[in-house]
């Protein structure tokens, strides 16, 4: 059976999405809120917000270093890094993340006193002492590292090798490698997209981890303690992106034609929402109060917030160029949007008042069929 016939069918609303966004921009567009712009570096590649939400942390892939925002004040403190350590090559390659390199993904500790990059420098993950911005150590990984995790205590560092297809698990403190890598079922992925989809996350608890794996089509599970594989999900399709919710403990996956969260502890599926229409995007969010999820739309520059419980639009904003990614802040009033297209830019948005969606009924209809609940069988 194929993943859209295991979704529901009922749309909340006559009006489908088969109506582009961007054929509606001109009349839509004007009537919703873009919330406030910060410029950012070349190539932004992910984002995360400190503890206290007060600072944001942005990689900035083509000039390889990491701003970091004053959320408050909306505007870049100072920057981490050394864009030296990045030479442009005369390769055929139109910026760094196309040759496998450039900081991408980026953890901070609790207290914000390091930051974690990967492929700062190429094939590895570097820590930085935020006070000073120099390097701690840096240590070799294995082919392009991207999203990095931290556990809650601080003490490891969880970073996905996109090409090598892998998982590395290193000492915060040392870099020293803790175990042997972790190679996803399949292989290498060197022939696929260094730009596809990458789904790792981590439980809020820090016992497990989550990565989507490309060749199993599934989401494999990993005991942290252990460092090794604990179970899996057969989802059908490896994910676009995995979140896991603060509150429950509940894995949110995000699929081609909709989202599923499934079980912490049984790792089956509760409930399912099917996108209206067809969609593109790559992102999802959760706030950390469990309410709400966000998803950008890189093809209309638009993010959306809907209700976790009814799967209802509650924010629609409009962004600027490609946005790739979102995140809630900590208290889940705000909402950092990441803009990588021609002028690279930090969208924050408010989430804490709600709009008037009234008059935007008539162009945009829901994002979600009616979410199921009681029967699974259409579930993953």
């Amino acid at each position: 059976m194929s993943h859209a016939a295991l979704m529901p069918r009922l749309c909340l609303f006559s009006a489908l999405w088969s109506v582009s966004l961007a054929a509606q921009a001109s009349e839509a567009l004007p009537e919703i809120p873009a919330g406030t712009r910060i410029a950012v570096g070349r190539g932004p590649a992910d984002m995360i917000f400190s503890a206290d939400g007060k600072n944001l942390y942005v990689t900035e892939n083509d000039d390889n270093t990491v701003a970091i925002i004053d959320v408050p004040a909306a505007h870049v403190l100072r920057r981490i890094g050394d864009s030296s350590q990045s030479p442009a090559a005369e390769d055929g390659c139109m910026d760094n993340f196309c040759r496998g390199k450039g900081a991408t993904g980026v953890a901070v500790n609790r207290d914000q006193q390091r930051a974690y990059v990967s492929s700062w420098e190429i094939n590895a993950l570097t820590a930085f002492d935020l006070r000073n911005g120099q390097v701690l150590w840096s240590t070799a990984l294995q082919r392009f590292p991207q999203t990095v995790l931290l556990t809650p205590d601080g003490t490891q560092a969880w970073t996905f090798n996109l090409v090598a297809n892998s998982i590395s698990v290193v000492n915060a403190a040392t870099g020293a490698a803790l175990g042997e890598v972790i190679a996803l079922e399949g292989g290498d992925a060197r022939y696929l997209p260094f730009g596809r989809p990458l789904a790792f996350a981590m439980a809020p608890d820090g016992r497990h981890v989550y990565a989507g794996s490309v060749h199993s089509n599934s989401i494999d599970v990993f005991d942290v303690a252990k460092r090794s594989r604990s179970a899996r999900i057969d989802s059908g399709e490896a994910p676009h992106d995995l979140a896991v919710d603060a509150v429950t403990g509940n894995v949110v996956a995000l699929f081609s034609d909709g989202v599923v969260e499934y079980d912490r502890q049984k790792l089956a599926p509760l409930r399912a929402y099917r996108f209206c229409g067809e969609m593109t995007t790559w992102n999802i969010a959760l706030s950390t109060d469990g309410r709400s999820m966000a998803l950008t739309f890189p093809k209309q520059a638009i993010a959306m917030v809907v209700e976790r419980n009814t799967g209802l639009l509650t924010h629609v904003f409009h962004t600027d160029d490609w946005p790739s990614k979102a995140a809630f802040s900590p208290d889940s009033h705000r909402l950092a949007v990441l803009n990588a297209g021609k002028t690279p830019t930090v969208s924050l948005l408010d989430v804490h008042a709600r709009m008037a969606l009234d008059p935007l009924r008539s162009q945009i209809s829901e994002l979600f069929c009616q979410p199921g609940t009681e029967n699974t069988q259409w579930m993953r």
